[in-house]
């Protein structure tokens, strides 16, 4: 029986006993191999075959075949015009991985990083799988996890997009019936406009192209499906919204424009009533301060755990928004106004479960001479699980509402960070003996607004043997401003060799960060610890600060 003839047989009949199979391996020889017109046209189809779907019955019958073929024909030509190479392709492993595993490297392949929708890039996932072969394409297609989620970018026109609206409709189709993740911001990186549409997009003067408005109408069509979305406005455009998000996690509004928020807090609270799954909300207002006060977002949904409000807003909203907040683990009060007496009859708020707390002021206020006392918002609040606490912009710090929130909350804090916070040192130094013993990362740079790290706190966070007590024994990580130590550079550089140099079991000093200017440049003495950075301690410099440093000649001797 000639090759042709075995091949043929098995292609019509998938049971062709084993003798014939052992009969193929026997009759074989080299010549009909290359004289058999037959051969090669019936490999190739196999080929083709198995490289477009998974292998049926039949072809893998065939591959058996192929296969015995191959081991008596190890002597024929091996030329790229010969069978056996074509031959050696129909039985690689790679073509008997199945479907499945390869949807599930597919979805691996994504690239996310520090990104959170995927941007439509030849070079990466799923653009560039789905271009390899048929088969891979198929596959592509077919696994709607890998068009789950895309980063959509607007130009400052707004007359068009990328990716083009074409293959945002065929992602949206293709991620079906999948949730749905985008991004449809404003890209201010390219600035493929000039700068009349920049000024006029910030001026509150542009709306979107009828075809970006189509596409703003595709994306609200797959609301259903919407799982994670960012957008920054404008966004909607009079659109009557029958639908709700039923699996909607997480949502992040952007406000880069000069435009009223009243067509906009109706799709919001619509969100809210609709979207049962929503634990996180972010709202940024990047345009002026010209409009405080108009957002309204009461009621918030009381199923929030992470809140990001960066906007103008007063007092008294960010009691109530706590209020309806129990929930919250993480929460972010950017660019607060109109922190006076209004609240002080007000009772705080408890939030069992909060863990991360961040409040920061308007920093325009700074130039109408207005003080905020921002730990005034302290008094809002009890946390007794807090762990993280940063402060930053408060150019009339009040010790007793933070000293009397630490108190109140007991709250174990493993980090502190203060950020242009004129606190005196004194200060400093309770803070820091209320939370010595969780405290394991510190912070602080306060600009020229101060020295807060005098000689006296510097010496009691300094080891000084076994038996002795020093502050913050768990301290891991402290980065400083250069102006929070002042002059007092050697006090500094012998606190970080000594807590490198502990012992007893206690925990080492792994990171030291000085932020500083490149006239000031790092601490005299501070080349000293290079020697310890093979040992393993992380040293790092930060020239991006400004820092100017005052004389300091005052309570020198007094710490």
């Amino acid at each position: 029986m000639s090759p042709s003839a075995v091949v043929s047989d098995s292609a019509t009949n998938h049971n062709t006993s084993n003798n014939i199979y052992t009969q193929s391996n026997a009759t074989l020889a080299p010549s009909e191999s290359k004289s058999n017109p037959n051969f090669l046209p019936v490999l190739i189809h196999v080929a083709d075959a198995g490289n477009d779907r998974d292998p049926s019955p039949n072809q893998t019958a065939l591959m058996r075949k192929v296969k015995g073929l191959l081991e008596v024909s190890k002597h024929l030509d091996h030329s790229p015009e010969s069978v056996t190479p074509q031959c050696k392709a129909v039985v690689s492993p790679i073509r008997r991985i199945p479907t499945e595993i390869w949807a599930m490297i597919f979805v691996e392949c994504l690239c996310y990083e520090d990104r959170c929708f995927i941007e439509a890039e030849r070079d990466e996932a799923p653009l560039n799988v789905a271009g390899v072969c048929q088969r891979w394409r198929g596959i592509a297609l077919s696994t709607p996890s890998l068009w789950s989620s895309i980063a959509i970018t607007r130009t400052p026109a707004l007359d068009n997009s990328y990716p083009r609206r074409e293959l945002v409709s065929l992602w949206l189709s293709r991620s079906a019936p999948c949730s749905i993740s985008f991004s449809f911001t404003i890209d201010m990186v390219r600035r493929e406009s000039n700068l009349s549409a920049l000024q006029d997009l910030w001026a509150g003067n542009k709306q979107n192209s009828p075809d970006q408005e189509a596409l703003v109408g595709e994306l609200l069509c797959c609301m259903s499906r919407w799982k994670s979305v960012q957008f920054a406005l404008p966004f909607l455009n009079g659109y009557d919204i029958q639908t709700g998000a039923p699996l909607l996690e997480r949502v992040k509004v952007i406000k880069g424009v000069v435009q009223s928020w009243s067509s906009f807090d109706p799709f919001i609270h619509r969100i809210w009533e609709d979207a049962p799954r929503l634990r996180i909300f972010s709202l940024r207002d990047d345009s002026d301060w010209s409009s405080r006060y108009e957002k309204d977002l009461l009621p918030v949904p009381i199923r929030l755990t992470e809140l990001e409000i960066d906007y103008d807003w007063p007092f008294i909203l960010c009691w109530l928004v706590l209020r309806e907040s129990p929930e919250l683990t993480k929460c972010n009060f950017g660019r607060f106004c109109g922190i006076d007496e209004s609240g002080s009859h007000l009772p705080p708020v408890f939030l069992p479960k909060l863990h991360s707390l961040t409040v920061t002021s308007t920093i325009h206020s700074f130039d109408h001479g207005e003080t905020l006392k921002l730990t005034k918002v302290l008094s809002l609040i009890t946390a007794p699980n807090l762990k993280k606490f940063e402060m930053q912009w408060d150019n009339g710090y009040v010790h007793e509402p933070f000293m009397t929130f630490i108190a109140r909350s007991a709250c174990a804090l493993t980090e502190l960070l203060i950020l242009s916070v004129p606190i005196p040192k004194r200060e400093m130094k309770e803070v820091l003996e209320a939370i010595s013993g969780s405290l394991k990362v510190l912070k602080v740079e306060v600009g020229s607004t101060g020295t807060p790290f005098g000689k006296d706190l510097l010496r009691s966070l300094t080891w000084r043997g076994p038996n002795e007590v020093f502050l913050c024994p768990n301290l891991e990580r402290i980065l400083l401003g250069r102006s929070a130590i002042g002059k007092r550079d050697s006090f500094f550089i012998r606190m970080v060799e000594s807590r490198w140099h502990v012992d007893n079991g206690r925990v080492r000093l792994k990171e030291v960060e000085i932020q500083t200017s490149e006239e000031r440049g790092p601490p005299p003495g501070f080349d000293q610890l290079e020697s310890y950075r093979g040992e393993g301690l992380k040293l790092q410099v930060d020239y991006d600060w400004d820092v100017e440093i005052k004389s300091d000649t005052e309570g020198e001797d007094s710490d």
